[in-house]
Order: structure tokens, then C-alpha cells, then sequence
């Protein structure tokens, strides 16, 4: 079942309920789209061995838990420069 749900488990829900699980999946879709569109700008934004870096530290020995990779996130984006939107697409040419 897309929702992760088994069939039995599907048919006793009320289409209350069914809604609710469909908002909460559509909810962690795009929050999982989030983290990856972060993720790619940190590393965009990473020299070569601040790159490799934080992929052994996402990676490494464990892979960290799901839960994890936010904190991991702001730890590496910390240390980038704060510019506004406005400024980033002039540094481009935009």
C-alpha cells in the first residue's frame, strides 16, 4: 500500500482517517525534500575537503539516524558566509 499500511490495516480506516494518513505521508515527503535540498546546497557550497568531510561524517563508520542529518545540516551550513537571495543571484550574474 503506498501509504505503508497493509491491506487489513487499510480497510479499517475511515476515510477520515485515510486522509490523515495521506497528509502526514505528503507531509514527510516534502520534508524529506527539504532536507535533501539542503543537503545539496551544503555541498555545493563546500570546498573539496569540507565536502569530503561531511560525507565521511554523514556516512561514516554508522550511519548516523534519519533524525540526525538536521543538526548535521545547520553544524555544516554554520560556517558559510550569510549572503541575501538578492546577492547570491548578482554574484551569478542574475
Amino acid at each position: 500500500m503506498a501509504l505503508g499500511l497493509n491491506e487489513e490495516r487499510f480497510w479499517k480506516l475511515t476515510p477520515r482517517m485515510c486522509l490523515l494518513h495521506m497528509e502526514g505521508a505528503a507531509q514527510g515527503a516534502r520534508e524529506a525534500q527539504a532536507r535533501f535540498a539542503q543537503a545539496a546546497w551544503v555541498a555545493a557550497h563546500q570546498d573539496h575537503n569540507g565536502l569530503c568531510r561531511f560525507v565521511d561524517d554523514l556516512l561514516g563508520a554508522e550511519p548516523l539516524p534519519p533524525e540526525a542529518l538536521p543538526g548535521l545540516l545547520q553544524d555544516a551550513a554554520a560556517g558559510l558566509p550569510v549572503i541575501s537571495m538578492a546577492d547570491y543571484l548578482k554574484s551569478k550574474g542574475r
